[in-house]
């Protein structure tokens, strides 16, 4: 872990890495293996990983569906004689039961398969969980932190405007090289303190939750057992993909607009017929894994300078310079022109390539798992 505050600098450790939506107190913490030279940052961009950027950024209205569409099959069901005392429980009641945070995925999936009256309540109360994360990020400063910065991108500095002040008292000291600067301080407590939010715009947990279920509740059995209902169990699980999970497609094909609404510059997105692991995730067009996910972060990277170390980098050492972007604010919507955006925007996306070019090394081997991972910190 980072030194704690007042840790002479020579028992630092490694640098450490932090995804942070600040005015929103959220976190995402890069995990992976650490030392001097070799960043968890450069792990990431030379990685297949995301860490769920379209969903969080943007700015769309889901697509309509009615409720007939959550129930496949309609005619093949038939109506229970009686129900259970939770099933004749009025909507409203049933609906504060749901946003119990003691019940997790895995309990919510439970109770939706046991009844078709609860398939539909669960299922409209997962449609709009996923719709109240759908661009929770959007319009808001994003930055990628490194643990030895020592000043705030200028971008946040409005919103923090005492710590501006407390760092340049701290600069104008004789011995400012001794001791936590208060910028590096905000990024330690930030680490500390902010919700971390990592996996939970995550699909991945929803259908395992709901495979394990269907098939240790005997379900899937008792399905593929009458004839009526031969594929019930596979068109619960489109439903719950089609129209609870993804209630904003992104089709094979479809273009995208990258906003950064602070800068006033924008990065034209694209997804093509690609790996499962990047198929919705869409990225510039012809280098597939320059995904929105990977352009964020090497363009939004705010960290210690290390030419502090008067040419004393090792090999392979890498030095981030791409920090133009941090603690600005974006958002992701259908592909919009740049004429069509107003004046004063750019198009930034043959830049954004170049750059994407020359950071993003050899794609990792196939059958070789990532070192890296976006993960929860324990």
């Amino acid at each position: 872990m980072m030194c704690p505050p007042g840790v002479d600098q020579t028992g630092r450790s490694p640098q450490q890495w932090t995804i942070m939506a600040p005015l929103k107190q959220q976190k995402i913490h890069l995990t992976g293996e650490r030392n001097i030279w070799t960043s968890v940052l450069d792990q990431f961009t030379n990685a297949d990983e995301n860490f769920g950027a379209f969903d969080r950024l943007i700015n769309a209205k889901p697509a309509p569906f009615e409720v007939c569409d959550l129930l496949p099959f309609p005619g093949a069901l038939q109506s229970p004689r009686t129900k259970s005392y939770v099933e004749i429980l009025p909507p409203e009641i049933l609906d504060i039961i749901l946003k119990d945070n003691a019940l997790e995925t895995a309990d919510l999936l439970a109770l939706s398969l046991t009844s078709q009256t609860l398939w539909l309540q669960v299922a409209a109360h997962i449609r709009s969980i996923r719709y109240n994360s759908l661009g929770y990020w959007a319009n808001t400063p994003f930055v990628v932190t490194g643990t030895y910065m020592s000043t705030l991108p200028p971008a946040l500095y409005q919103h923090y405007p005492i710590i501006r002040n407390q760092n340049a008292v701290f600069a104008a000291r004789i011995m400012k090289h001794v001791g936590m600067s208060p910028a590096r301080r905000w990024n330690y407590d930030s680490r500390a303190d902010f919700t971390d939010v990592a996996g939970s715009v995550s699909n991945k947990t929803w259908m395992d939750a709901f495979d394990h279920h269907t098939s240790a509740s005997g379900l899937a059995m008792v399905l593929s057992s009458k004839p009526r209902l031969a594929g019930m169990g596979e068109a619960l699980r489109t439903v719950l993909v089609k129209h609870l999970l993804d209630p904003i497609p992104i089709p094979i094909g479809s273009s995208w607009t990258l906003r950064n609404l602070t800068a006033k510059e924008c990065v034209q997105l694209h997804v093509e017929d690609i790996d499962a692991s990047l198929a919705r995730t869409p990225h510039v067009k012809g280098l597939k894994r320059l995904t929105v996910d990977k352009i964020l972060v090497l363009q939004s990277t705010w960290h210690w300078d290390y030419s502090y170390w008067n040419g004393r980098q090792g090999k392979g050492a890498h030095r981030f310079d791409h920090d133009a972007w941090a603690g600005h604010c974006f958002d992701i919507v259908p592909r919009v022109e740049v004429s069509d955006l107003g004046d004063g925007w750019q198009d930034v996306t043959k830049e954004v390539a170049r750059i994407g070019k020359q950071c993003l090394g050899s794609k990792p081997r196939e059958g070789r798992s990532s070192r890296l991972s976006v993960t929860q910190e324990l």
